[in-house]
């Protein structure tokens, strides 16, 4: 899906085209690699893990998880709250309590 974006520069009008986000999120390996766990973490615990334990489990520095946690709310994928911690949410699926 492509979506136009309309502004205007010293009273021109630009046009910007661009595509949808969401298809090309997950083809950067930080931010599927951490979605990835972010479903399997809060399907097994029930709410989301720190950015410090998705640091460690996955291996990669606190700066790659603040990116592709970024990518993955702009791309529709997790919702998150600003400045509360292990707030985030997943779009795509509805956890339910385990029996």
């Amino acid at each position: 899906m492509k979506i136009c974006r309309i502004f205007y520069v010293h009273g021109i009008r630009k046009e910007k085209w661009t595509t949808n986000n969401q298809s090309n999120v997950l083809d950067d390996k930080y931010a599927r690699d951490v979605y990835e766990y972010l479903v399997t973490y809060m399907i097994d615990v029930g709410f989301a893990p720190s950015r410090r334990e998705i640091s460690e489990k996955l291996d990669i520095s606190g700066y790659d998880v603040s990116k592709a946690i970024k990518k993955l709310e702009v791309g529709g994928y997790i919702k998150r709250e600003k400045r509360k911690p292990r707030a985030i949410r997943l779009c795509h699926y509805k956890l339910v309590e385990k029996l």
